[in-house]
């Protein structure tokens, strides 16, 4: 039996910290990469569809069998990530999930650098059926915030 996401931590439930104008990850991202409007208008509609589980809380999360999803591409990963997390680059997620990770009641946490793909790869794989998907919120950077 995979475990979940308590009430504060599931996947698709509502809450207004995570709201794309109000967050300051997303602001934050925003004065330091230039995104295309388009882009960041999906990554936005992205982190509202999906859940966002705070850094401080993943190591729980993955102790209690959570999947650690890396989204980056293979030379971020090698570069560094979360210890245990499987690596899926974005640009193949949906072709190759199911493979790595066949059980859609899975707690998958979804992470990028910082949130933008995270975001975008929680909300396609909840679209796909995965009922327990969030991202990191703040990512790989937030993470190893705490960690350091």
């Amino acid at each position: 039996m995979s475990p979940t996401l308590s009430a504060a931590t599931a996947p698709g439930t509502k809450s207004n910290r995570h709201q794309p104008e109000h967050s300051p990850t997303l602001l934050t991202k925003r004065l330091t990469l230039a995104y295309t409007e388009k882009f960041q208008q999906l990554a936005d509609t992205a982190v509202t569809q999906a859940r966002g589980v705070e850094p401080a809380d993943v190591d729980a999360l993955i102790s209690n069998g959570a999947i650690a999803l890396d989204i980056r591409d293979p030379d971020e990963h090698a570069a560094g990530h979360i210890d245990g997390s499987v690596n899926i680059s974005r640009g193949k997620l949906e072709m190759l999930v199911e493979e790595q990770i066949p059980d859609l009641d899975a707690v998958v946490l979804c992470y990028c650098n910082a949130v933008n793909r995270g975001a975008l790869s929680a909300a396609s794989l909840k679209a796909m059926g995965y009922r327990n998907v969030a991202y990191i919120d703040g990512g790989l950077n937030g993470y190893r915030q705490l960690t350091q």
